[in-house]
């Protein structure tokens, strides 16, 4: 592309080429509902505008930067627009939903030290971290190779080769294999832990292993694909009778009463779109979607909360089952699941709240029932809204449809 046809006074970042070839990240999902297009890249979420849907679906074979602005640019209205999807062309490759072809995101060329506050999260959350690493201890024996699946900064290999693992093969597909790689080399115990970089699915080890690590478990509970990867890593990396940390996942809901601050911060209120109106002068009453007296099922928004902070919300129900994983089965479909969650008390339901179980190993679990976790739980928990409060009783049921499709979760409550 010539700089000719960038808007004007923008470019490329100088580290990236016009030819650099992208594709849309591996490790993305996608959520429609609301009025914006919510992505979802390991387990971080950033909405954009539908409109960036054709983009997207541009993107779904390779193509360069330069491709992609040519593109943009047969749709954009004068140089304004043209350099507004500039801006977003380069947001989704900062964002990590465009990545190369081969499998990195393009703001990975830049060394992980400057941006470690994810792995800074997840070593806070000392129950999470301590949990694991205990599993490995009481899961991990002097002869055994173990694999890591999203290895991240490399604190679960090190701990296998400090549980006495023979040899330990660490797979990191993002930034964070640096910061692994010195990590392995100054512990000690490098001489076992070897680093494979990419995505565990095109990984071939040269040794089957006994153990298998894999926290990839989301904010939401699937969108890392643990399912996916774990079942590629049975019928691969494992011998027939592996053990798996963690070997099992459990994903429940509850009815809980929202309130207000939360839905404000999500939802399109009567409110606060009087208010907006009376501050700008424009019909922001169109934003309120019209109620279908005559409707059978609600259409639900996702968003995601700190469990920590809606321990003391009121419970309408108990928490009722909806998936449960076996996670050292070798097989994996999109799934729906059907459901129902009792009423056990009056109230005004004002949505679905999702948190999962993990089995670790016996004895050992972790979880985000918000009145399980600490304030330095690193995991935000799913939460759908219902677009208005709705009245249950005592001894009502609610009809729940959840399921994964393109790698983001559906939900639906059904009344009857």
């Amino acid at each position: 592309m010539d700089r000719s046809l960038s808007p004007s006074g923008t470019s490329f970042p100088a580290r990236w080429e016009k030819t650099s070839i992208v594709r849309l990240g591996p490790r993305v999902s996608m959520d429609l509902a609301g009025p914006f297009l919510t992505l979802d890249v390991r387990g971080v979420q950033r909405q954009f505008p539908r409109g960036i849907l054709d983009l997207l679906a541009f993107y779904q074979e390779p193509h360069t930067l330069e491709e992609g602005l040519q593109f943009l640019a047969r749709s954009a209205k004068g140089m304004q627009g043209l350099a507004q999807a500039f801006t977003r062309l380069i947001e989704l490759c900062e964002q990590g939903v465009l990545v190369t072809d081969q499998g990195e995101g393009l703001s990975w060329s830049r060394s992980y030290d400057y941006n470690p506050s994810g792995q800074i999260r997840m070593l806070e959350d000392r129950v999470r971290t301590s949990r694991f690493t205990d599993a490995i201890r009481r899961t991990v024996r002097p002869s055994d190779v173990v694999v890591d699946l999203g290895t991240g900064s490399g604190v679960l290999a090190v701990a296998a080769a400090q549980a006495g693992a023979k040899r330990v093969y660490a797979i990191e597909a993002g930034p964070t294999a640096e910061v692994a790689e010195k990590f392995f080399e100054r512990s000690g115990l490098g001489n076992r832990i070897t680093l494979f970089r990419g995505m565990s699915t095109d990984v071939v080890l040269p040794e089957q292993a006994d153990v298998l690590v894999c926290e990839v478990i989301g904010n939401e509970p699937l969108a890392e694909r643990i399912l996916e990867t774990t079942s590629d890593a049975v019928a691969r990396l494992l011998k027939p009778r592996a053990r798996l940390i963690p070997s099992a996942l459990r994903i429940y809901a509850e009815p809980v009463v929202v309130p207000e601050k939360v839905r404000q911060r999500a939802l399109f209120t009567p409110k606060a779109l009087k208010r907006w109106q009376a501050w700008y002068g424009l019909p922001f009453g169109a934003l309120l979607s019209p109620v279908d007296a005559n409707a059978t099922s609600v259409t639900l928004v996702r968003t995601f909360v700190d469990p920590w902070s809606t321990r003391r919300w009121p419970l309408l129900g108990p928490p009722t089952l909806l998936n449960s994983f076996d996670l050292s089965v070798q097989s994996f479909t999109p799934f729906a699941t059907r459901a129902t969650l009792c009423v056990e008390r009056k109230g005004d339901l004002g949505g679905i709240l999702i948190y999962f179980e993990a089995d670790l190993t016996e004895g050992v679990r972790i979880t985000t029932q918000p009145t399980c976790v600490d304030r330095r739980n690193h995991w935000r928990v799913p939460l759908w809204l219902l677009p208005s409060n709705l009245e249950v009783h005592r001894g009502g049921t609610l009809t729940v449809h959840s399921g994964l499709r393109n790698w983001s979760s559906t939900f639906e409550i059904v009344l009857g």
